[in-house]
């Protein structure tokens, strides 16, 4: 395969496992950096690698624009007492914002406190009255400027044309939009 211009002279690396666990033993909830936790570590629900695929597509968007993809700020929701709470708040609601509203078995899959504490009856948020929705494609060509033609290149990667499932960047940031992942961890669209 080759790499469009230019993208042959970055040389990326991952570091700090620190968060890191056994696909078969998990011994902590508290998997994932901050700005890269999948719904199900906010919400403390089982977890599988597809919590890894949320991630890398957030580690994506960021190498593209050099932002964080979802960036919780606790000074958005101070009505909640604890710090980690509504930093978690306002994570849910960059979620939906960007993806749409949290499906309400997504929501109720964790742990039963963190549903009362973060959602009303209804899936909408406790403490969060307005969420304004846009697209990652708004985002990217607002936010970010891209033009069309960068945006194609931006989504140009993708595996070998013999796998039935091509993955480029657009695949990528488009499953994490899935809230959930198939059985067989397929990420297309």
């Amino acid at each position: 395969m080759q790499l469009p211009q230019g993208l042959d002279k970055y040389n990326i690396k991952l570091v700090d496992f620190g968060n890191a666990c056994w696909t078969d033993k998990h011994f902590t909830d508290n998997i994932q950096t901050c700005e890269y936790r999948a719904p199900e570590a906010i919400l403390k629900a089982k977890y599988d690698t597809s919590c890894d695929i949320w991630s890398f597509a957030c580690m994506i968007f960021e190498l593209l624009t050099g932002d964080y993809l979802f960036d919780p700020h606790e000074e958005k929701v101070k009505v909640i007492k604890k710090k980690e709470d509504y930093q978690n708040q306002d994570h849910l609601a960059l979620f939906h914002e960007l993806l749409g509203q949290i499906p309400l078995s997504i929501q109720i899959s964790g742990h039963k406190d963190l549903y009362e504490k973060y959602f009303n009856k209804n899936g909408g948020f406790l403490h969060i009255k307005t969420v304004t929705r846009w697209t990652l494609k708004e985002v990217l060509l607002q936010k970010y400027k891209f033009v069309p033609y960068e945006l194609r290149l931006a989504i140009a990667i993708t595996k070998e044309d013999s796998f039935k499932t091509k993955i480029s960047f657009r695949n990528i940031c488009k499953s994490i939009c899935l809230f959930s992942i198939d059985s067989t961890n397929s990420i297309s669209f």
